[in-house]
């Protein structure tokens, strides 16, 4: 598969300098992470992409995941932990509400490329009954606390904050009211260009609110460099919130 679009060229040169990359088109593959609602992964110098897209839609769904380390090279947090799929989902679902507003910003501002398809395929995971789902065979506080963070992102990237459906799923169980809440009350404006301590400090408080502090030491502030200081700093932040009767 060739990519003729010059905007996405120059977002993939930011981020990749000469970085040479194979386009592989296939059809759903879970083992690659292709699904309909997820439908283009990165992997090392590979792009996987589902060949059923149109090649707009394909062009937005690579510049999606490009988009993503680009906000990581700029500084932007995530968090990883790795003890169970239900807390993979948890800071999945975690990470994209902290990226998504800014990602959709950056893409359409500096490199003129639309996310169509990514608002459309939100939108639609509220109308298919998806979410709702979800909620009902949830079998951890942890999913439920994702699926919070994930109805909070659809609010920020459709700027549908009162919506309906939202309000229902939101007020159908205390664990994704709360996290939805937490969400609103400290990631709101969190971005990129927000001091590196002063985004880690608002998803310690998140942790707090939610009581899931003791996952702390498996956060990680995710840079280019990926430091190796980096728990050391979230640690230390953790002590100073503490002595200062903060958390």
């Amino acid at each position: 598969m060739n990519i003729e679009n010059e905007n996405l060229n120059n977002l993939i040169k930011e981020v990749y300098d000469k970085e040479e990359f194979i386009y592989i088109d296939e059809e759903i593959n879970k083992e690659h992470g292709l699904m309909n609602e997820s439908p283009a992964r990165l992997a090392e110098n590979k792009i996987f992409i589902l060949k059923t897209l149109s090649n707009e839609e394909k062009m937005e769904a690579i510049a999606h995941e490009v988009g993503h380390v680009l906000l990581m090279n700029r500084k932007l947090i995530g968090v990883s932990i790795y003890h169970s799929y239900q807390h993979n989902f948890f800071a999945a679902m975690l990470n994209n509400l902290i990226s998504h507003k800014e990602l959709i910003e950056v893409l359409k501002n500096e490199f003129n490329i639309g996310s169509i398809m990514h608002l459309k395929l939100q939108k639609e995971a509220l109308l298919n009954k998806s979410i709702e789902n979800r909620i009902h065979n949830a079998s951890s506080e942890e999913e439920l606390y994702g699926i919070g963070f994930q109805l909070y992102d659809i609010c920020r990237t459709t700027g549908e904050i009162y919506n309906a459906e939202i309000e229902k799923l939101i007020n159908s169980n205390e664990c994704v009211n709360k996290s939805f809440k937490a969400s609103k009350m400290y990631l709101n404006d969190i971005n990129s260009s927000m001091d590196e301590e002063e985004q880690i400090k608002r998803v310690i408080y998140m942790f707090k609110e939610l009581s899931m502090l003791e996952l702390i030491t498996s956060f990680d502030c995710v840079d280019v460099y990926m430091k190796e200081n980096v728990i050391d700093l979230v640690k230390q932040k953790v002590g100073e919130l503490f002595r200062e009767n903060k958390i």
